[in-house]
């Protein structure tokens, strides 16, 4: 059973009024069969409003149980940050007690630039690695060999490596 879309559009009374009649006038029109076929027709039409009556229902019911559900989580995330606070204040007064400093301004400091190093180091890598052959002056690309061969991740041997230096330039010669 297909619904058909729901809208409302603006009908003032006397529209109503007048919809009506017409409607009364035109079921009078109609055979025994045809007005039984009408009443059928609009009684699923009921039943349509109300299955979506139904599933707004139901959604409205689940989404006010997640929020119960988000609720308790935020609640228990409240709980656990008044114990953290509670715990980094006893921490604090042990390290200010010994003379320990706090020193997590300067470790969040070294660990931005270790990180930016390593992420300039990453896209320098990822640039050699993806884009083997860089073109030339002349047009002929140059190949980078990584040390890896094309069949598998396992090393280039000596001779391989020596093979193919001898084969580039015997086609440098030509």
């Amino acid at each position: 059973m297909v619904c058909p879309p729901y809208f409302d559009p603006p009908v003032s009374n006397t529209q109503l009024q007048q919809g009506e009649d017409k409607f009364k006038h035109g079921l009078t029109s109609m055979s025994n069969n045809a007005i039984t076929k009408a009443y059928v027709a609009r009684l699923a039409f009921k039943k349509c409003i109300l299955a979506r009556i139904s599933v707004t229902q139901a959604e409205i019911d689940a989404l006010e149980k997640q929020w119960d559900f988000i609720q308790s989580l935020d609640n228990e995330a409240h709980s656990d940050l008044a114990v953290i606070d509670t715990q980094l204040s006893l921490f604090r007064e042990l390290m200010d007690e010994k003379g320990i400093a706090d020193n997590i301004a300067y470790y969040h400091a070294v660990y931005k630039d270790n990180l930016l190093a390593l992420a300039t180091a990453d896209v320098g890598l990822h640039q050699m690695t993806s884009d083997r052959a860089f073109p030339t002056n002349e047009g002929n690309p140059v190949h980078f060999d990584m040390g890896v061969s094309d069949e598998g991740d396992s090393p280039l041997s000596e001779g391989d490596v020596d093979a193919s230096a001898s084969s580039a330039e015997a086609s440098e010669d030509e």
